[in-house]
């Protein structure tokens, strides 16, 4: 539970490829979290963590063609992952996550597009029972492009988690 005091982190983007200023644009954001507590998840704080495929630096170049990069890591916590958004620019095809210890699939994220092509929505995944990570095994994050163009474009692939640790005692600091 979020208690009075507790410091909350928001990320957001604005991509204006219009090229000329809005300056009086802006944005306002309402997070709601409720997840009804269940047997099988005690009530604990969630934590932030955020891995980018191309850790340590964020962001990188597709070149034209199909594309892909990865990043093998570890989660610093054993815990339950109950919320997961991913982070990706235009022409990004999917988001995929990986027990690559279990070689298992765990999530992956597709964009939605307009008919135009035009990046519309990019999907979210929760759950009250949460996806179980453990510190000591391997995950693979692997983003995905198609590049239709001539050039290369500039890419992101960044999944954002929130996450019920099973130690109490777990480091609160932002993972990033």
């Amino acid at each position: 539970s979020v208690a009075s005091g507790d410091r909350l982190w928001i990320t957001c983007m604005f991509d204006n490829p219009l090229g000329r200023d809005y300056p009086a644009v802006f944005l306002e954001a309402r997070v709601t979290f409720a997840f009804r507590r269940t047997d099988a998840m005690e009530q604990k704080a969630l934590l932030p963590f955020g891995v980018d495929v191309n850790a340590p630096v964020l962001g990188y170049w597709v070149p034209p063609g199909r594309h892909e990069r990865e990043i093998v890591f570890q989660f610093p916590f054993a815990g339950r992952i109950v919320f997961m958004m991913a982070h990706f620019h235009q022409y990004g095809h999917s988001l995929t996550l990986e027990d690559a210890s279990r070689r298992r699939v765990l999530w992956v994220a597709t964009p939605e597009f307009a008919p135009d092509g035009q990046l519309i929505r990019i999907p979210s995944w929760s759950s009250a029972t949460g996806i179980r990570v453990q510190p000591d095994e391997s995950y693979r994050l692997i983003a995905r492009y198609h590049n239709p163009t001539p050039q290369p474009i500039d890419a992101m692939g960044v999944l954002m988690a929130f996450i019920h640790p099973d130690d109490e005692t777990t480091d609160r600091r932002p993972r990033l």
